[in-house]
């Protein structure tokens, strides 16, 4: 199913996370993986244009051996661990790369053919994730090929693969992957729809029939979902909030894998 894996490190916890759980399915699918850290590009960031002019004289050569100095520790640190993947057989190579790190990650990953980015993410939340803004999200919005985010350790499972969906045709192509994935791994996709909604007593009959409404077009959409050979089990659950209701979902009944285009 995959060919060349990229794994983006930051050489966190949530990165070795990312990695111990794509690893079973790299081995599983002979993939190949790229090991890939990105360094800022301080040099132009503080040199270019007459941002900071004028400048010392020795800045530039300053800010180069610190970089490059940078560049070297992240290298050894790559190449240790890919020692250890090779030692159980997987195929590696290993890369640092310079500049702003989703703009670099994503030049990387097209350009050496990945079809999928595994990341880890921190789970930033509320002002720090306004402010500072998340290099997995960024990822995940310009990716043309799936990114896989982890943001904790955890036993990598894959059985069960949900796919929420608002209804409309753009679930189709997550829905084919999920199916494929799970054909592959032999699971079971669970297609979600939250409806935003919740009735009183005088309503509840409307929304029962709507439910039911819902229910066909999710049987619809399995429908198709061309070459799917995989059970797909459908379900709709009404909320306040669709993002609750996934979350909620996701936690009672223990799903491995959330795809999503």
């Amino acid at each position: 199913m995959w060919h060349h894996v990229t794994w983006a490190t930051d050489f966190s916890d949530a990165s070795e996370a990312a990695l111990n759980f794509v690893l079973p399915l790299v081995e599983r699918f002979g993939a190949k993986v790229a090991l890939v850290h990105c360094v800022p590009d301080v040099i132009s960031a503080y040199t270019s244009g007459d941002l900071l002019d004028p400048l010392p004289a020795d800045l530039p050569v300053v800010l180069s051996r610190m970089q490059a100095r940078e560049k070297e520790s992240a290298m050894e640190r790559l190449r240790a661990k890919a020692e250890q993947l090779r030692a159980r057989g997987i195929s590696t190579e290993v890369a640092v790369i310079e500049g702003d790190a989703h703009h670099a990650l994503l030049e990387y990953a097209r350009e050496n053919g990945s079809d999928l980015i595994a990341i880890g993410t921190r789970g930033i939340r509320g002002w720090e994730q306004w402010l500072v803004g998340s290099t997995t999200a960024r990822v995940m919005q310009g990716a043309t090929m799936p990114v896989m985010s982890v943001c904790r350790v955890c036993e990598p499972r894959y059985e069960s693969v949900l796919v929420p969906t608002d209804l409309s045709k753009s679930t189709i192509p997550a829905l084919s992957y999920a199916s494929a994935f799970a054909q592959a791994v032999g699971g079971v996709v669970h297609l979600l729809h939250v409806m935003e909604m919740l009735e009183g007593l005088s309503e509840r009959e409307a929304m029962e029939k709507l439910e039911g409404i819902v229910h066909d077009r999710l049987n619809g959409m399995v429908q198709e979902t061309v070459g799917s050979n995989v059970r797909i089990v459908c379900h709709v659950l009404r909320r306040h909030y669709a993002g609750a209701g996934i979350i909620e979902f996701v936690e009672e009944h223990e799903m491995h894998l959330v795809i999503m285009c």
